[in-house]
C-alpha cells in the first residue's frame, strides 16, 4: 500500500513539474510575443515618413468632405472625390501631380524646395530644422493646402509653428483667399495647413481621429 501511495505521489509531483514547465514556456512565449510586438511598433514608427503620416489621414478627409459635394440628385463616390483633389510636387527631373495622394517634397531638389517655401510658407532660415516634408493640396492651393514636416529637434517644433502662424497671417494671397489655418503636433511631426473652413476642419478632424496624441500648436482666422 505504501508503495502504491509513493507511486501516486511521485506521479502527481511529475505532473506538477510538467504543468509548471508548460506555464513557464507559455509565459516565455507571451513575453517573446510582447517583445516582438513592441519591436514591430517601434520599427513601424521609425520608418514612418511625412508622406506616410499625411496619406494616413486622407481617407478620413474624403469621407468627411463628401457631404459638401452631395445634393438631392447626386452623391459622389469616394473615388470621384479623390479625382477632384490632387497633391504633388515639382521636381527638376519630373513634374508630378498625383491624384488623391500626398507627395513627398524632396529637400535635395531645388525645384521642390521652391515649392516647399511658396506653398507651405516655411522660411529659408527654418528649412534646416526639418529633414522630411510632404504636401497635399487642391488645384487652387489657397482653398485647401495641408502638409507635414518632420522636425529634427523637437525643441524647434513651437518655433516652426510660430513662424508658420506669422507667415500665414501676413501673407499676400493671390487666386483665392483662405479662411482659417492650423498647426498640430504629432510626436516630432508638425501637421499644418490653410484654406476654406469646411475643408480645413475636415482634415483636422481626420488627423485627430488617426493620431489621438495630436496637440494644437496654433489655429486662427485669416483676416
Amino acid at each position: 500500500m505504501k508503495k502504491i501511495l509513493a507511486i501516486i505521489l511521485a506521479s502527481m509531483m511529475l505532473l506538477t513539474f510538467v504543468a509548471c514547465d508548460n506555464n513557464n514556456d507559455n509565459n516565455n512565449d507571451n513575453n517573446n510575443d510582447s517583445e516582438e510586438s513592441t519591436s514591430d511598433i517601434q520599427a513601424s514608427e521609425e520608418v514612418m515618413s511625412a508622406e506616410d503620416m499625411l496619406n494616413a489621414t486622407l481617407d478620413g478627409f474624403y469621407s468627411q468632405i463628401a457631404p459638401l459635394f452631395s445634393s438631392e440628385d447626386f452623391a459622389p463616390s469616394i473615388d470621384e472625390i479623390k479625382a477632384y483633389y490632387s497633391g504633388g510636387y515639382f521636381s527638376e527631373e519630373e513634374s508630378t501631380f498625383c491624384q488623391g495622394a500626398a507627395k513627398e517634397l524632396p529637400l535635395t531638389d531645388e525645384f521642390a524646395l521652391g515649392a516647399l517655401i511658396s506653398q507651405t510658407l516655411i522660411s529659408t532660415e527654418n528649412i534646416n530644422k526639418i529633414d522630411d516634408a510632404a504636401i497635399f493640396f487642391f488645384s487652387n492651393a489657397n482653398s485647401f493646402t495641408t502638409f507635414v514636416y518632420h522636425v529634427t529637434d523637437s525643441a524647434d517644433v513651437q518655433t516652426l509653428a510660430n513662424d508658420f502662424e506669422n507667415a500665414v497671417s501676413n501673407n499676400m494671397w493671390l487666386c483665392g483667399f483662405p479662411e482659417i489655418y492650423y498647426a498640430v503636433q504629432v510626436g516630432d511631426f508638425i501637421f499644418a495647413g490653410f484654406g476654406l473652413a469646411d475643408q480645413i476642419n475636415a482634415i483636422r478632424s481626420s488627423i485627430s481621429d488617426v493620431y489621438e496624441n495630436a496637440t494644437v500648436l496654433c489655429e486662427g482666422v485669416i483676416r
